[in-house]
């Protein structure tokens, strides 16, 4: 099951790509059917699929968002669209690869 771009910068506000469950005081009217919870019990209940046959995928990349405020920088703040991004991935703006993000790391 692909379980990522629930959110992104096409959303007026910012928050993860792949929530697993509803952020805490999540103010947005998307928050009970956009994370991957929902959509399993919604697939076992509507469909029978077993539990144990589904596999959920975990995404290795980001979103980035462009702020309506920049002060205001946590999880359902306001955004105005995509932010910018490191390296473009795929010709898509806002889009973050973590193997980008990691390779200038010296350990």
């Amino acid at each position: 099951m692909i379980t990522y771009d629930l959110y992104g910068p096409w959303n007026h506000i910012t928050g993860h790509h792949s929530p697993l469950y509803p952020w805490l005081n999540q103010q947005d009217t998307d928050a009970e059917t956009f994370n991957i919870a929902k959509i399993v019990r919604l697939l076992t209940e509507s469909t029978r699929v077993d539990r144990s046959k589904i596999i959920i995928g975990i995404p290795t990349h980001g979103r980035t968002f462009k702020l309506k405020n920049e002060s205001i920088n946590s999880v359902g703040s306001f955004s105005l669209g995509v932010g910018e991004g490191g390296q473009v991935y795929l010709f898509v703006l806002g889009f973050q690869h973590f193997s980008y993000s990691f390779s200038n790391i010296i350990f």
